[in-house]
Parts: C-alpha cells; structure tokens; sequence
C-alpha cells in the first residue's frame, strides 16, 4: 500500500517508478548503515569484555538489535524521503549501477533458475512423476525476481540501445504461464493428501496474483502500478472473514484430524471414547486409572501424521476446539503438571491432549508420562578427573549420534533402547553401559521419599572396567519411561563422561 497509494490518481507512470526506486535504493542502505552500526557497536563490547573483562547481560544484544531495527533503521529510512513527493516526481534520475545490478546480476540469475525449472517440467513430462512441493516455493521466488527484475529495468522498456529490455519484459510473463501450471498442480497434490495450511494458502493467493499479472500484461495492459495495487487486494481480501487464511486453514486440519480420530472410533459425536483419566493422587506426574484400548486401533504412522496435525494447530491456531472432547478438565491438569518445571520439560497441550484421548507417541509407554531425574549439584563445580585420560560432557537425545576424539581413536556414542542405556563404539571395540539397574534405584528411592527429580551427584554416577576402558559416568539429568518398573528407555542424558584405555 505504501508502493502506490500516494499514486493512485497520478497517471504518470515515470514518477510512479522513480518514487518506489527511491524507496528500494532508500530501504537497501538503511539496512547497510544499521548492520554496519549493530556489528560495530557489538564488536566494541566484544573487546571490552576480551580486555577489560566488562561482562554483558546476553539479553542487551537482542535490545541492541531491537533498538537499532526500530529506531535507527526506521529514522534512517524516512529522513531521505522527501515530505514533499512532488520532489521526486520532478527528478529524472536513472542510476546507472542500478541498471547494471539488474542487468548483468539480477537478469542472469533468473535466466539460470528458469532453465532450471523448465529442465524439472520437462523430467515431469518424460518420466511421468508428480512435481515435488518444494518447487512451489522455487516458482514463487523465481516468479518474485523476475518481476522485481522487470520494475527495475522498466524505465529503459523503450531505450533504443536497450530495446531487448522491452522484449524481454512482454516474454517473462509468457514463460510464467507454463510454471504457473506447475505451481498449481504441486500444491493442489499436497492440499489433496495434507489439507490447506497457511503455507499453502498463501501459495495458493500466490499463484491466482501471478496468473492475473501474467493475463493482464499479455492483453496489452502496461500500468506497473497493477502489481502492487492487485498484490495488496488480494492480501486484504485473505486476511480476514471466514474465507480468511487463518479460518480456512484451521477448518481443514481440523477437519483432517477429526475424520483420522473417527476412521479409528476415538471419536464419536465430538466426544473422546476411550479418553484416559488421569489419577490426580500420582499429580505431577501422570498415572492412568486405567490402560488405553486405542493402542491396537491406530497404526504408527497413522499416529505420526495425528501428532503432526495436532502440534501445526497448537502452533498456529490453538486448541480450543479439542477442550470440549473431554469430561475432565485437561487444561486445569495441564497446568498443575507443570508447574514449577523448566520449559524445556514441560508436557505441550497437543501431547497432552492426544495422550489424554488414548494415543501414544511411542508404541511402548505415553511420552508425557517420561520421568526426569537430576543431580543436586552446585553451580560451576568442578569435576574431578583423576585416574583418567580423557573427559568430554554428553548431552545426547533418544535420535542423536555424539561422536569426540580421545587419543587415536575417534568414538560415537548413542542411547540404546535394547541395552537400557548407552553404546560406546570406536574402531577396536563396542562398549554397552546398561544404566537400568541404576535409573530404577534412584527412582525408586525418589518415590519411597516423596521426592521426583534431585539426587545427591555421587549416587548418579555410574563406573564400569570393560573392553579395555576404564568408565566412569556422571549424570546431571536424565529423563526416561520405564515399563513395569522392571526396565527403562532413555530419551535423554546430560552428564560427562571420563574415559582411560586399560590396556594401554
């Protein structure tokens, strides 16, 4: 809207242009001078911390970056518009780096990405292969400089030393129709498996904006002023109301989610049929009064694609709607099993929900349910590493590989569900540190005493002389599920680990 409104009763296309070039070169060197400014100054603070040990909260970085975004930038910004436009009408002023960055950099570039695309149209048609839908957003950028590339180049159209310019500007839009098909049918595949999320809304508004740009420049129409002005109506239009991007797109992963849920009788008239109730005696941690039937009536990856929906709606649009599901008060039991846990350890209202309607993440035990225990550790203490060569801090996830470097020989290591613990492997040897007898007696220990998370350090340290190494083990935290209280599966571990070689 700032792109033409200040024109919409102005014929002159000329002063049109001139006044958003001012803009785009205006914008460009505001950004230069603000990044210039925030790295120097964060730069001096560097110095001043690496000389004079000045130690700086790491909150004043992002409040610099804020400040100088907001304030400077912006200020910066204005102060080379003119008050008066009438200023920049009267100037006839065609950079000639401009034309060049346009013409040799900008030009070049989008003739190599749509060679590219028309070689993938062609692989489609040949080998008969649905497009892939990363190449709806490759069309949109390419679409986007190009355009961009025609406005810049627009004032040289009719330049008789430059009149392939023109040519060039009536062909674009002809070599977007074809991509604009491709587009179409990209995103139409993903909406027909995966239903209409904001993303492909948008692809969608996208895709409509450039079709009429192309129609409306090949009837013979030349007003540049169209593109920004039908950009910004659509837009608008999509912005609000029931046909809005958020509407829709909340109404049809809803609607995905309740037609899986009902494919498998989990639910029935916007009720939950096998909902678990949770026994409040066992708050903060969750403990069914009851095991879940649902676990044989969905598949993996039926349950895969459920959680998906529901953390996209979660983030995006909220979870009002799967309140009304349950008898109990799951935003109530939410909040209590919560409390006073790090964010990071914190059970999200789309697990909650999904676990409370009977649906595990993990086939063997429900993901909220996962236990954390901690040492009770003072801050920055040392570690003690007498008796051995080697010391690297672990911090590993149910998925992660860590790999590190003792002496000539390069380790990996990764947590172990089979071995209830961890596996250490190099070149010569495998190593398995079954942690399960350990993780149960601290547990244990927490239950008989009330307690559910800190352990004195000493006792979660874990030692063992196999393969040749000299173990040792020290746990900061480590959160687990375990099944029958006889085994566990961890999902994650902090803690160092110190190493010798026996043999050595």
């Amino acid at each position: 809207m700032v792109s033409f409104t200040p024109y919409l009763k102005n014929t002159h296309t000329l002063a049109f242009w001139n006044y958003n070039k001012t803009l785009f070169i205006r914008f460009l060197t505001a950004l230069l001078f603000s990044a210039v400014l925030y790295l120097g100054i964060v730069m001096a603070m560097a110095a001043l911390h690496l000389l004079f040990e000045v130690n700086f909260d790491p909150k004043i970085y992002l409040q610099l970056f804020v400040l100088i975004i907001g304030v400077f930038n912006t200020w910066f910004f204005l102060s080379g518009i003119p008050s008066d436009l009438r200023q920049i009408d009267q100037e006839v002023n065609y950079p000639g780096g401009l034309k060049i960055f346009s013409q040799y950099i900008l030009l070049s570039l989008l003739v190599i990405y749509l060679l590219i695309l028309y070689g993938y149209s062609l692989k489609i048609i040949m080998a008969w292969d649905w497009p892939k839908g990363i190449v709806s957003y490759l069309i949109i950028g390419v679409a986007t400089w190009g355009i961009l590339t025609v406005l810049l180049l627009y004032p040289y159209r009719d330049d008789k030393e430059s009149g392939w310019i023109g040519q060039f500007s009536r062909i674009f839009y002809f070599l977007l129709f074809p991509l604009v098909v491709m587009l179409f049918i990209a995103i139409g595949i993903r909406i027909e498996d995966y239903g209409i999320t904001i993303n492909r809304y948008l692809i969608v508004l996208l895709g409509i904006w450039l079709s009429l740009t192309c129609f409306y420049f090949k009837l013979g129409f030349r007003s540049i002023k169209f593109i920004p002005l039908s950009l910004a109506c659509i837009l608008l239009f999509s912005s609000v109301g029931p046909w809005g991007i958020f509407s829709v797109s909340e109404r049809s992963q809803y609607r995905r989610l309740q037609a899986l849920l009902r494919d498998h009788h989990l639910l029935e008239d916007e009720h939950a049929t096998h909902e678990i109730t949770w026994d409040q005696s066992y708050f903060p941690k969750l403990s069914p009064m009851q095991k879940s039937a649902s676990n044989q009536l969905i598949k993996k990856e039926q349950v895969k694609e459920i959680y998906s929906i529901t953390r996209y709606l979660e983030a995006h649009h909220g979870l009002e709607v799967m309140k009304t599901w349950f008898d109990q008060d799951v935003d109530q039991i939410l909040q209590t099993i919560n409390k006073d846990k790090p964010t990071w350890n914190q059970t999200t209202a789309a697990t909650f929900y999904l676990e409370t309607l009977g649906i595990p993440e993990t086939p063997d035990a429900l993901s909220s349910s996962l236990i954390t225990l901690e040492a009770n550790r003072q801050a920055h203490q040392a570690v003690k590493t007498r008796g051995y060569d080697y010391f690297t801090p672990l911090h590993i996830y149910n998925q992660d590989t860590s790999s590190f470097q003792a002496g000539s020989y390069n380790f990996s290591i990764h947590l172990n569900a089979k071995k209830n613990g961890l596996s250490l492997s190099n070149a010569r040897s495998q190593t398995d540190l079954n942690l399960n007898n350990l993780v149960l007696a601290l547990y244990h220990e927490a239950e008989a005493m009330s307690s559910h998370t800190f352990h004195k350090a000493s006792d979660m340290t874990y030692t063992t002389d196999a393969e040749g190494l000299k173990i040792k083990l020290e746990l900061k935290s480590i959160r687990f599920s375990a099944k029958n209280d006889s085994s566990i599966t961890l999902d994650y571990l902090d803690g160092n680990l110190l190493l010798r070689d026996s043999l050595r």
